[in-house]
């Protein structure tokens, strides 16, 4: 009987789903897309750890957009640029929710309105956010983020071996000071060490594929710790927890500075300063989530984006020099660039398109939401999708990008000069209404801490004993996010003018 039972669920569910597959509405069809099995629907035949490869290929037999099922969720995955900037930008007001995610509250990342579902709490924390990183404040952090720049070249020079943890490092006390006016400790700051063990939970968590297991099968939380495979329970404990001291501890902080007089302009500061009521707790807590998102945002991406950039430089030794030859001749080697020569080091900005095209820090960016169903062509997007644009198809487009594996910043010269795109215009920060609000200040981060390595630092290939030079293949961790492991490389001063210790003094930017 129990055999009779299950073979019965299994064949409903199939022709269920079926006849959901070849649903039309008054002419129009479903997404086509590869056929899902019963139960598990299309779990078993994506890359767990790189999806984005597997929806590159389908796209090849699907068409730029196509429908997968992963359990019981029902994903409409966009492959090309142009549908994706048809419906998430042009059609915005359809596009612009975020879907359910079953792990989002039980791993304590309902603060990150980033991920938030549209709504009053999410328009009010936009509109925070948008004002304290807008273009024209963005300008304001500019100073912090050369002088922050300049500690990570000291720091890369002192300890070369650990120069991705000095990125890490750098990206915290950039957004820290901006936001908290918070500095950060030489060594082993508690409230770095906080954001990143809960940032690298959350980014295992939130994908819509690891989300999905959650909400088909939501026992996993309710399983004791000791229970034996009870993994994401005793993550979603851990990462609740830092999301909690995230929220709270270095808003507090902030907070005791505002108490004692501090005239310092920082985020937090100034929202506290312009909150009429600062002792109502549901625009205290409002103020503290909104300051928490801003360091998740621009740490996580600023820090996965110079990872590759390093990578990168490694193993394109001539698009290192051509670069440094560019900074030679516009800066000459008495001075450190500022933002004032950017507009005159196109290759330099070539090189951080190429980084963020290449490398697709977040190959599949944040999952959208339909709030309407929605017709495109003669395809029908049903109210209630989880729309997911694939970005790293999108940016490996043979049409658009010829030989998009290879590292070619001059692909985005037209004539001898750099087109008219710009770098907050990448796909990797999002569509729409979506579209991530402090991109101008993390473009900027990211910028000087490129230039400044490329004028100070030689990047080569690590040596063995005999000074044979080593090979290595890079490896990769994967998430939302996807970064390179450690790797090996050589790091060592580039001769110059331009003395190394003056690096520490008050102003070296003149």
């Amino acid at each position: 009987m129990q055999a009779l039972v299950a073979v019965g669920v299994v064949v409903v569910s199939a022709l269920t789903l079926l006849k959901r597959r070849r649903r039309t509405v008054h002419g129009y069809r479903l997404p086509p897309g590869p056929a899902p099995l019963p139960l598990v629907g299309n779990l078993f035949s994506i890359d767990g750890k790189r999806p984005w490869i597997t929806y590159a290929e389908w796209a090849t037999r699907y068409g730029d957009i196509f429908m997968i099922r992963v359990l019981k969720q029902d994903i409409i995955v966009i492959n090309s640029e142009k549908t994706a900037k048809d419906l998430l930008d042009r059609r915005s007001s359809i596009y612009s929710d975020r879907p359910y995610i079953a792990t989002r509250d039980p791993y304590g990342w309902s603060f990150n309105f980033g991920w938030s579902q549209y709504g009053d709490q999410w328009r009010s924390q936009r509109r925070m956010f948008h004002q304290a990183f807008r273009t024209e404040a963005a300008l304001a952090f500019r100073p912090v983020q050369l002088e922050k720049a300049r500690h990570l070249v000291l720091d890369i020079l002192s300890a070369p071996h650990d120069f991705s943890k000095h990125i890490q490092k750098f990206s915290a006390a950039v957004i820290m000071s901006i936001v908290y006016d918070y500095e950060v400790a030489p060594e082993h700051d508690h409230l770095v060490e906080l954001f990143e063990r809960g940032n690298a939970l959350a980014m295992e968590s939130l994908t819509p594929e690891a989300s999905s297991i959650v909400d088909a099968f939501p026992f996993v939380l309710s399983l004791p710790e000791w229970f034996p495979g009870a993994v994401l329970k005793r993550k979603a404990i851990v990462s609740k927890k830092c999301a909690t001291q995230m929220i709270a501890e270095p808003f507090e902080y902030a907070r005791q500075r505002e108490a004692l007089g501090s005239t310092a302009s920082a985020v937090a500061l100034d929202l506290l300063r312009s909150t009429k009521d600062v002792d109502d707790l549901s625009q205290l807590q409002l103020l503290k989530e909104t300051c928490a998102t801003a360091f998740v945002a621009g740490a996580e991406t600023t820090t996965t984006t110079l990872q590759c950039f390093m990578l990168a430089m490694l193993q394109h030794p001539e698009v290192q020099g051509r670069a440094q030859a560019e900074i030679d001749t516009v800066i000459g080697t008495d001075r450190l660039p500022n933002f004032d020569d950017r507009p005159n080091l196109p290759y330099v900005e070539a090189i951080l398109m190429e980084t963020l095209r290449m490398y697709t820090v977040i190959p599949l960016g944040l999952p959208h939401a339909t709030t309407a169903d929605d017709i495109y062509g003669d395809i029908l997007i049903p109210k209630g999708s989880t729309v997911v644009a694939n970005v790293w198809a999108m940016y490996h487009n043979e049409d658009v990008y010829p030989e998009p594996d290879a590292f070619k910043p001059e692909r985005f010269f037209v004539d001898g000069k750099l087109n008219g795109d710009k770098s907050t215009d990448s796909l990797v920060f999002g569509f729409g209404r979506r579209v991530c609000p402090g991109r101008y200040t993390a473009d900027n981060s990211v910028w000087a801490a490129m230039v400044l390595i490329l004028c100070t630092l030689k990047i080569a290939k690590a040596r063995g004993e005999q000074g044979e030079e080593l090979d290595f293949e890079p490896t990769f961790s994967y998430g939302v996010t996807t970064a390179p492991d450690p790797f090996p490389c050589s790091i060592t001063p580039r001769p110059s003018n331009v003395d190394i210790h003056k690096l520490s003094s008050a102003d070296p930017f003149e």
